[in-house]
Protein backbone atom coordinates (compact mmCIF):
# COMPACT_ATOMS: atom_id res chain seq x y z
CA UNK A 1 0.00 0.00 0.00
CA UNK A 2 2.94 2.21 0.97
CA UNK A 3 4.59 2.14 -2.27
CA UNK A 4 1.26 2.66 -4.81
CA UNK A 5 1.09 6.06 -2.42
CA UNK A 6 4.55 6.75 -3.20
CA UNK A 7 4.30 6.06 -7.13
CA UNK A 8 0.80 8.23 -6.72
CA UNK A 9 2.72 10.80 -5.53
CA UNK A 10 5.32 10.39 -7.66
CA UNK A 11 2.98 10.04 -11.16
CA UNK A 12 1.35 14.15 -9.50
CA UNK A 13 5.25 15.30 -9.30
CA UNK A 14 5.69 14.38 -12.61
CA UNK A 15 2.38 15.77 -14.57
CA UNK A 16 3.04 18.97 -12.45
CA UNK A 17 6.94 19.41 -14.10
CA UNK A 18 5.34 18.20 -17.45
CA UNK A 19 2.61 20.73 -17.26
CA UNK A 20 5.90 23.85 -16.34
CA UNK A 21 8.02 22.70 -19.39
CA UNK A 22 4.99 22.45 -21.36
CA UNK A 23 3.89 26.20 -20.75
CA UNK A 24 7.70 26.96 -20.95
CA UNK A 25 8.02 25.90 -24.76
CA UNK A 26 4.82 27.25 -25.37
CA UNK A 27 6.00 30.71 -24.19
CA UNK A 28 9.33 30.24 -26.35
CA UNK A 29 7.83 29.08 -29.68
CA UNK A 30 5.85 32.17 -28.98
CA UNK A 31 8.77 34.62 -28.14
CA UNK A 32 10.66 33.06 -30.92
CA UNK A 33 8.15 33.76 -33.66
CA UNK A 34 7.55 37.30 -32.91
CA UNK A 35 11.35 37.83 -33.01
CA UNK A 36 12.17 35.87 -36.38
CA UNK A 37 8.74 38.17 -38.26
CA UNK A 38 11.41 41.62 -36.94
CA UNK A 39 14.72 39.85 -38.40
CA UNK A 40 14.60 41.09 -41.77
CA UNK A 41 13.61 44.26 -41.10
CA UNK A 42 16.63 44.96 -38.38
CA UNK A 43 18.61 43.53 -42.00
CA UNK A 44 17.36 45.98 -44.21
CA UNK A 45 18.12 49.02 -41.40
CA UNK A 46 21.23 47.71 -40.95
CA UNK A 47 22.24 46.85 -44.45
CA UNK A 48 20.79 50.23 -45.30
CA UNK A 49 22.73 52.35 -42.26
CA UNK A 50 25.90 50.51 -44.46
CA UNK A 51 25.06 51.75 -47.76
CA UNK A 52 25.04 55.48 -46.60
CA UNK A 53 27.99 54.97 -44.70
CA UNK A 54 30.49 54.21 -47.16
CA UNK A 55 27.93 56.11 -49.74
CA UNK A 56 28.96 60.17 -47.98
CA UNK A 57 32.62 58.20 -46.58
CA UNK A 58 33.39 58.57 -50.39
CA UNK A 59 33.31 62.34 -49.58
CA UNK A 60 35.30 62.39 -46.35
CA UNK A 61 38.14 59.22 -47.27
CA UNK A 62 40.49 60.80 -44.61
CA UNK A 63 37.74 60.61 -41.87
CA UNK A 64 38.84 59.21 -38.02
CA UNK A 65 36.50 59.06 -35.18
CA UNK A 66 38.68 59.04 -31.93
CA UNK A 67 36.57 56.24 -29.93
CA UNK A 68 35.48 54.48 -32.99
CA UNK A 69 38.83 54.34 -34.45
CA UNK A 70 41.05 54.71 -31.49
CA UNK A 71 44.82 55.03 -32.14
CA UNK A 72 47.43 53.06 -30.17
CA UNK A 73 49.93 54.89 -27.96
CA UNK A 74 53.74 53.15 -27.82
CA UNK A 75 51.47 50.35 -28.88
CA UNK A 76 49.60 49.99 -25.61
CA UNK A 77 46.52 47.80 -25.74
CA UNK A 78 43.60 48.59 -23.81
CA UNK A 79 41.31 46.17 -24.75
CA UNK A 80 37.03 45.70 -23.93
CA UNK A 81 35.17 42.06 -24.04
CA UNK A 82 31.06 42.47 -23.97
CA UNK A 83 29.15 38.86 -23.05
CA UNK A 84 26.11 38.28 -23.60
CA UNK A 85 24.07 35.47 -22.08
CA UNK A 86 21.07 34.52 -20.87
CA UNK A 87 18.91 35.82 -18.29
CA UNK A 88 17.17 32.81 -16.99
CA UNK A 89 18.39 29.36 -17.32
CA UNK A 90 16.49 26.02 -18.57
CA UNK A 91 18.13 27.03 -21.89
CA UNK A 92 20.00 23.75 -22.83
CA UNK A 93 23.81 24.42 -23.71
CA UNK A 94 23.45 27.71 -24.45
CA UNK A 95 25.30 29.17 -21.68
CA UNK A 96 27.58 26.38 -21.41
CA UNK A 97 29.12 26.72 -25.09
CA UNK A 98 29.22 30.35 -24.68
CA UNK A 99 31.18 30.45 -21.72
CA UNK A 100 33.36 27.76 -23.21
CA UNK A 101 34.35 29.89 -26.15
CA UNK A 102 34.64 33.14 -23.88
CA UNK A 103 37.25 30.75 -21.51
CA UNK A 104 39.07 30.15 -24.98
CA UNK A 105 38.59 33.55 -26.60
CA UNK A 106 40.34 35.42 -23.34
CA UNK A 107 43.29 32.82 -23.54
CA UNK A 108 44.71 34.90 -26.78
CA UNK A 109 44.42 37.93 -24.48
CA UNK A 110 47.69 38.98 -23.46
CA UNK A 111 46.47 40.60 -20.58
CA UNK A 112 42.80 40.34 -18.37
CA UNK A 113 40.02 42.61 -20.09
CA UNK A 114 37.73 45.24 -18.98
CA UNK A 115 33.91 43.39 -18.87
CA UNK A 116 30.30 44.40 -19.67
CA UNK A 117 28.13 42.06 -18.99
CA UNK A 118 24.49 41.37 -20.23
CA UNK A 119 22.06 38.25 -18.52
CA UNK A 120 21.85 37.02 -15.08
CA UNK A 121 23.40 34.20 -15.90
CA UNK A 122 26.66 35.36 -17.35
CA UNK A 123 26.99 37.37 -14.08
CA UNK A 124 26.88 34.12 -11.75
CA UNK A 125 29.70 32.93 -13.93
CA UNK A 126 31.75 35.36 -13.59
CA UNK A 127 31.12 35.55 -9.41
CA UNK A 128 32.77 31.70 -9.92
CA UNK A 129 35.14 32.73 -12.71
CA UNK A 130 37.71 35.63 -12.37
CA UNK A 131 37.84 36.84 -16.44
CA UNK A 132 38.31 40.54 -15.89
CA UNK A 133 37.01 43.24 -14.19
CA UNK A 134 33.58 44.59 -14.76
CA UNK A 135 32.94 48.06 -15.34
CA UNK A 136 29.31 47.89 -15.78
CA UNK A 137 26.09 45.64 -16.08
CA UNK A 138 22.78 45.92 -18.05
CA UNK A 139 19.37 45.36 -17.47
CA UNK A 140 17.64 42.35 -18.17
CA UNK A 141 17.42 41.45 -21.79
CA UNK A 142 14.14 40.79 -23.35
CA UNK A 143 12.13 41.75 -26.52
CA UNK A 144 11.30 45.44 -25.30
CA UNK A 145 14.26 46.16 -23.94
CA UNK A 146 16.21 45.19 -26.71
CA UNK A 147 16.79 49.00 -28.79
CA UNK A 148 17.88 50.58 -24.86
CA UNK A 149 20.22 47.90 -24.36
CA UNK A 150 21.76 48.38 -27.55
CA UNK A 151 21.67 52.56 -27.13
CA UNK A 152 22.52 52.58 -23.77
CA UNK A 153 26.28 50.38 -24.51
CA UNK A 154 27.02 52.37 -27.37
CA UNK A 155 26.53 55.23 -25.33
CA UNK A 156 28.58 54.11 -22.99
CA UNK A 157 31.32 53.06 -25.43
CA UNK A 158 31.40 56.67 -27.10
CA UNK A 159 31.77 58.32 -23.30
CA UNK A 160 34.40 56.98 -22.34
CA UNK A 161 37.48 59.80 -20.90
CA UNK A 162 39.75 57.17 -22.57
CA UNK A 163 38.65 55.04 -25.63
CA UNK A 164 39.40 51.57 -25.69
CA UNK A 165 41.42 50.03 -28.51
CA UNK A 166 39.57 46.69 -28.91
CA UNK A 167 36.12 45.95 -28.31
CA UNK A 168 34.64 42.70 -29.14
CA UNK A 169 31.21 41.30 -28.08
CA UNK A 170 30.73 37.52 -26.92
CA UNK A 171 27.66 35.82 -28.42
CA UNK A 172 25.46 33.44 -29.55
CA UNK A 173 24.58 33.42 -33.08
CA UNK A 174 21.52 32.51 -34.42
CA UNK A 175 22.51 29.75 -37.27
CA UNK A 176 18.91 27.65 -37.44
CA UNK A 177 16.21 26.97 -35.23
CA UNK A 178 18.66 23.87 -33.76
CA UNK A 179 21.54 25.07 -33.67
CA UNK A 180 22.60 27.97 -31.92
CA UNK A 181 26.92 28.66 -32.17
CA UNK A 182 29.06 31.26 -30.41
CA UNK A 183 31.39 33.51 -32.20
CA UNK A 184 33.07 36.89 -31.19
CA UNK A 185 32.19 40.15 -33.54
CA UNK A 186 34.47 43.29 -33.47
CA UNK A 187 33.00 46.13 -32.58
CA UNK A 188 35.82 48.50 -32.37
CA UNK A 189 37.95 49.67 -34.36
CA UNK A 190 34.93 50.58 -36.59
CA UNK A 191 34.74 48.65 -40.07
CA UNK A 192 31.31 48.38 -41.45
CA UNK A 193 30.51 45.86 -43.81
CA UNK A 194 30.73 46.65 -47.13
CA UNK A 195 27.24 46.42 -48.97
CA UNK A 196 26.44 44.17 -51.55
CA UNK A 197 24.30 47.45 -53.39
CA UNK A 198 27.28 49.40 -55.12
CA UNK A 199 27.35 53.22 -53.21
CA UNK A 200 25.12 56.44 -54.52
CA UNK A 201 26.17 59.09 -56.78
CA UNK A 202 26.96 61.99 -54.43
CA UNK A 203 27.77 64.01 -57.16
CA UNK A 204 24.84 66.43 -57.23
CA UNK A 205 24.27 66.15 -53.22
CA UNK A 206 23.55 69.51 -51.61
CA UNK A 207 25.18 69.42 -47.96
CA UNK A 208 23.55 71.54 -45.68
CA UNK A 209 25.84 70.17 -42.96
CA UNK A 210 29.61 69.16 -43.12
CA UNK A 211 30.14 65.75 -44.62
CA UNK A 212 32.79 64.53 -41.55
CA UNK A 213 29.74 65.75 -39.11
CA UNK A 214 27.35 63.83 -40.58
CA UNK A 215 29.40 60.88 -40.62
CA UNK A 216 29.91 60.56 -37.35
CA UNK A 217 26.00 60.55 -36.44
CA UNK A 218 25.75 57.83 -39.23
CA UNK A 219 28.86 55.60 -37.68
CA UNK A 220 27.27 56.25 -34.05
CA UNK A 221 24.18 54.61 -35.45
CA UNK A 222 25.86 51.88 -37.31
CA UNK A 223 27.72 50.55 -34.32
CA UNK A 224 24.11 50.87 -32.45
CA UNK A 225 22.26 49.04 -35.51
CA UNK A 226 25.69 46.50 -34.83
CA UNK A 227 24.97 46.00 -31.43
CA UNK A 228 20.85 45.79 -31.30
CA UNK A 229 21.76 42.86 -34.55
CA UNK A 230 23.88 41.12 -31.56
CA UNK A 231 21.44 41.42 -28.90
CA UNK A 232 18.70 40.34 -31.48
CA UNK A 233 20.75 37.12 -32.24
CA UNK A 234 20.85 36.34 -29.04
CA UNK A 235 17.83 36.71 -27.85
CA UNK A 236 16.26 34.52 -30.77
CA UNK A 237 19.31 32.00 -30.08
CA UNK A 238 17.76 32.04 -26.23
CA UNK A 239 14.45 31.32 -27.29
CA UNK A 240 15.70 28.57 -29.57
CA UNK A 241 17.55 26.91 -27.49
CA UNK A 242 14.82 27.06 -24.31
CA UNK A 243 12.30 25.27 -26.78
CA UNK A 244 14.26 22.11 -27.53
CA UNK A 245 15.47 21.95 -23.85
CA UNK A 246 11.71 22.12 -22.52
CA UNK A 247 10.69 19.97 -25.50
CA UNK A 248 12.78 17.21 -24.63
CA UNK A 249 12.10 17.65 -20.75
CA UNK A 250 8.35 17.47 -21.83
CA UNK A 251 8.92 14.06 -23.77
CA UNK A 252 11.10 12.87 -21.46
CA UNK A 253 8.19 13.58 -18.58
CA UNK A 254 5.70 11.71 -21.30
CA UNK A 255 8.15 8.97 -20.90
CA UNK A 256 8.62 8.63 -17.31
CA UNK A 257 4.87 9.25 -16.90
CA UNK A 258 4.00 6.30 -18.78
CA UNK A 259 6.77 4.03 -17.11
CA UNK A 260 5.18 5.13 -13.54
CA UNK A 261 1.72 4.03 -14.92
CA UNK A 262 2.83 1.12 -15.99
CA UNK A 263 4.14 0.22 -12.65
CA UNK A 264 1.50 1.92 -10.67
CA UNK A 265 -1.01 -0.70 -12.81
CA UNK A 266 1.26 -3.36 -11.93
CA UNK A 267 1.39 -2.98 -8.76
CA UNK A 268 -2.43 -2.01 -8.32
CA UNK A 269 -3.30 -5.42 -10.22
CA UNK A 270 -0.91 -7.57 -8.48
CA UNK A 271 -2.20 -6.43 -4.86
CA UNK A 272 -5.68 -7.21 -6.37
CA UNK A 273 -5.03 -10.60 -7.23
CA UNK A 274 -3.40 -11.28 -3.87
CA UNK A 275 -6.67 -10.22 -1.83
CA UNK A 276 -8.50 -12.06 -4.32
CA UNK A 277 -6.56 -15.51 -3.73
CA UNK A 278 -6.67 -14.72 0.12
CA UNK A 279 -10.49 -14.34 -0.15
CA UNK A 280 -11.42 -17.51 -2.07
CA UNK A 281 -8.45 -19.59 -0.48
CA UNK A 282 -11.31 -18.78 3.18
CA UNK A 283 -14.30 -21.07 1.41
Amino acid sequence: MAQLTQIKHRIKAIETIKKITHAMRLISISTHARLKNKEAALLLYTNSLNMLFHTIKKEVPNWHHPALNPVQHHGESRPLIIIIGSEKGLCGSFNTMLFQFLRATLRTYKQKPDVMIIGRKTLDYTDNVAIGPIIKTYAPLTMNTLSKTAEAIVQDIMSFPTPYTHITVVSNKFRSFFVQQPHITRLIPFDPTTPREHALDTTHYTWEQDPEEILNVIAHQCVQATMHTLLFHSLLSEQAARFLSMDNSTRSAEGLLELNKLQYNKLRQAKITKELTELTGGF
